[in-house]
């Protein structure tokens, strides 16, 4: 476990808070994925698989690719600062609660 303080907040870090991050970020991805199904391909650009950069099935559907448009990075960091908030959220949870 590692603790550290950032601003009068206390952040710990523990194998099942970290778990739980990767678990909502996830979700998160996938709610946003969810949400802009229909402009994917006009905001985002996507690479095929191939041997050496290969994905299944769920990775080609989570994929939403590089952004091209105004909106596809507006949508990116839309996605990063949710997943921020997230973490710090996640991290900064009082200890008797997780």
């Amino acid at each position: 476990m590692h603790t550290f303080e950032i601003a009068s907040f206390t952040f710990q870090v523990t194998p099942a808070r970290l778990g739980i991050f990767i678990i909502a970020a996830l979700i998160i991805a996938a709610a946003f994925r969810f949400a802009f199904a229909g402009r994917r391909d006009q905001w985002f650009a996507r690479t095929p698989s191939t041997i050496i950069h290969m994905r299944g099935a769920i990775g080609n559907w989570l994929s939403l690719g590089y952004p091209v448009t105004v909106q596809g990075y507006a949508v990116t960091v839309a996605i990063v600062c949710t997943i921020i908030i997230a973490g710090l959220f996640i991290f900064a949870l009082p200890e008797h609660l997780l």
